[in-house]
């Protein structure tokens, strides 16, 4: 299955894991980016785009301090769509691999 991120007004092709429960770096309920967290946890997807052209739209994108930050979306070619706040990236070896909120 191939998807398709969004982000910035532009699609980038992209890999995905399925969605996973992991921990966050927060200790404890609070706002964050605008996005509230009432736990420890959150429901994240881990995405690869090999263009590297998306680095300069990840910034306005990134959770932080403001609330000015857009969301991500990711679509598949059968339909299934996912929309996610960015919580970091990391750029190696050619690609870009982005951590989501869901």
């Amino acid at each position: 299955m191939s998807w398709t991120v969004s982000v910035g007004g532009r699609a980038f092709a992209a890999s995905l894991a399925e969605p996973s429960r992991r921990a966050t770096p927060v200790r404890r309920a609070g706002l964050r980016g605008g996005a509230y967290h009432s736990g420890t946890e959150a429901e994240r997807l881990e995405c690869t785009v090999k263009d590297r052209s998306i680095l300069p739209l990840l910034t306005p994108a990134m959770l932080g301090p403001s609330q000015d930050f857009e969301p991500i979306t990711a679509e598949s070619d059968d339909g299934r769509r996912l929309t996610g706040r960015l919580a970091s990236y990391v750029e190696s070896g050619g690609e870009v691999r982005l951590s989501l909120l869901l």
